[in-house]
């Protein structure tokens, strides 16, 4: 790391001793650009080879690879987007409205709309499901269950706000699909948008109710702790469950494989069943990058810094 500047420009330099073998290119410039449009004019005007940790919506990913200067690379899965329900807040306090929350809508609809099929729907479970430790069981979608719980919480007839923002260009449309197939359970949900510049200061975690995403690529242990433990800074739905707090730590300590497994599928099971996010889809990321890149890939939620390279380098 050469330079670094919140919100800024920054710069990293090549290692040339690194163990993997020093890198292709000498050095990436790196800025932050919080308009969707104008990062993707920065492309396409040749300004910048790639557009790191983002997702192009697919009408401007469809002008990207038309382009002279620029493609697109598609990554299976790549982001698990969810609708956090703040636990502390009510009506998310009861169990019983998560999970007519959860029963309410259909991933598949959602994905569909949302997605154009570019993903798979995510039934409430963060795991992605190509990860081993994926628990593939999980509730179906059932309005008349969803009525019928709200009505034994004393809340028929819900209405919820639910924000998004342009931030990402899937959140309105994920907000949108959940909303049509929800009112099926009689459920009202008023999408409400929020400013992309404050949205990760004025709604996350603060709105009982909201839309956001994650990378895919952590290990099981790492994305269940740091998201779901009572207590983590992370935990963006404040829940707090001393069973699953236990079933992690039994699994972090166990050595025998098939045993593990069946305990991080267990964790799966009280995120579903109790915990307050939703999460409906899993998206294939479309990166736009210069036709001039070389050698993209990703590891985990990060591009490979080592063997990106431009033509001719």
């Amino acid at each position: 790391m050469e330079s670094f500047a919140p919100a800024g420009p920054g710069r990293v330099t090549a290692y040339r001793d690194h163990w993997a073998g020093r890198p292709v290119l000498d050095a990436i410039d790196f800025y932050s650009v919080a308009d969707m449009s104008a990062r993707s004019n920065a492309l396409l005007a040749g300004q910048v080879d790639l557009l790191s940790q983002t997702n192009l919506d697919f009408a401007t990913a469809r002008v990207v690879a038309a382009s002279d200067r620029a493609t697109i690379a598609r990554v299976k899965n790549a982001q698990w987007y969810v609708l956090p329900m703040l636990t502390t807040e009510k009506p998310f306090t009861d169990v019983r409205v998560r999970q007519a929350m959860k029963l309410a809508y259909d991933p598949e609809h959602v994905v569909k709309a949302a997605l154009q099929g570019a993903g798979t729907a995510g039934w409430d479970n963060p795991v992605p499901p190509d990860d081993p430790a994926h628990l593939a069981a999980h509730p179906q979608h059932d309005p008349d269950q969803a009525r019928f719980l709200l009505k034994k919480a004393g809340h028929e007839g819900l209405a919820v706000d639910l924000y998004t923002s342009s931030y990402d260009p899937l959140f309105t449309p994920m907000a949108l699909a959940y909303q049509d197939t929800a009112k099926r359970a009689g459920i009202r949900v008023r999408v409400r948008t929020a400013s992309a510049d404050s949205y990760y200061t004025q709604i996350w975690m603060k709105k009982p109710l909201m839309a956001t995403y994650w990378y895919t690529g952590r290990p099981v242990d790492q994305l269940l702790t740091q998201i779901f433990r009572s207590g983590s800074s992370y935990n963006e739905t404040a829940w707090s469950d001393k069973e699953f707090d236990a079933v992690l730590d039994r699994a972090r300590a166990e050595t025998d494989d098939a045993r593990r497994r069946e305990l991080y599928g267990r964790a799966q099971t009280l995120v579903i069943e109790r915990g307050g996010a939703m999460t409906p889809m899993f998206a294939d990321r479309l990166v736009g990058i210069s036709r001039e890149v070389r050698g993209y890939a990703e590891h985990g939620f990060e591009f490979d810094y080592l063997g990106i390279g431009l033509k001719g380098a």
